[in-house]
Protein backbone atom coordinates (compact mmCIF):
# COMPACT_ATOMS: atom_id res chain seq x y z
CA UNK A 1 0.00 0.00 0.00
CA UNK A 2 2.95 2.55 0.64
CA UNK A 3 3.70 2.29 -3.22
CA UNK A 4 0.18 3.70 -3.95
CA UNK A 5 0.97 6.55 -1.80
CA UNK A 6 4.47 7.20 -2.82
CA UNK A 7 2.95 7.01 -6.64
CA UNK A 8 -0.05 9.27 -5.68
CA UNK A 9 2.71 11.76 -4.45
CA UNK A 10 4.80 11.63 -7.19
CA UNK A 11 1.74 11.96 -9.60
CA UNK A 12 0.39 15.17 -7.87
CA UNK A 13 3.66 16.94 -7.30
CA UNK A 14 3.93 16.38 -10.86
CA UNK A 15 0.49 18.55 -11.79
CA UNK A 16 1.94 21.07 -9.05
CA UNK A 17 -0.06 19.56 -6.27
CA UNK A 18 1.54 19.43 -2.66
CA UNK A 19 0.14 16.26 -0.96
CA UNK A 20 0.28 17.08 2.97
CA UNK A 21 -0.24 14.64 6.17
CA UNK A 22 -1.30 15.10 9.33
CA UNK A 23 -2.03 12.70 12.95
CA UNK A 24 -0.88 9.23 11.54
CA UNK A 25 -1.06 6.84 14.08
CA UNK A 26 2.02 6.19 15.68
CA UNK A 27 2.25 2.71 14.17
CA UNK A 28 1.75 4.13 10.70
CA UNK A 29 4.32 6.72 11.22
CA UNK A 30 7.35 4.20 12.47
CA UNK A 31 6.69 1.98 9.72
CA UNK A 32 6.72 4.87 7.01
CA UNK A 33 9.34 6.07 9.06
CA UNK A 34 11.62 3.70 7.52
CA UNK A 35 11.47 4.90 4.11
CA UNK A 36 13.74 7.59 2.61
CA UNK A 37 10.47 8.95 1.10
CA UNK A 38 8.75 9.76 4.26
CA UNK A 39 12.19 11.40 5.69
CA UNK A 40 11.70 13.83 2.42
CA UNK A 41 8.34 14.55 3.52
CA UNK A 42 9.02 15.78 6.67
CA UNK A 43 11.88 17.46 5.32
CA UNK A 44 9.75 19.34 2.85
CA UNK A 45 7.59 20.47 6.22
CA UNK A 46 4.48 18.16 4.53
CA UNK A 47 3.57 16.08 7.95
CA UNK A 48 2.41 18.28 10.73
CA UNK A 49 0.83 17.29 14.38
CA UNK A 50 -2.37 18.27 13.82
CA UNK A 51 -4.87 19.69 11.04
CA UNK A 52 -4.03 22.61 12.40
CA UNK A 53 -0.56 22.90 12.25
CA UNK A 54 -1.27 21.32 8.32
CA UNK A 55 -3.23 24.41 7.52
CA UNK A 56 -0.90 27.20 9.04
CA UNK A 57 1.81 25.18 7.45
CA UNK A 58 -0.20 25.63 3.91
CA UNK A 59 -1.00 28.82 3.92
CA UNK A 60 2.47 30.03 4.57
Amino acid sequence: MLHILVDLDLELSGAGIRLMFSTLPERARQTIGRTEWWHEVEADGRYQPDLDAALDAVSR
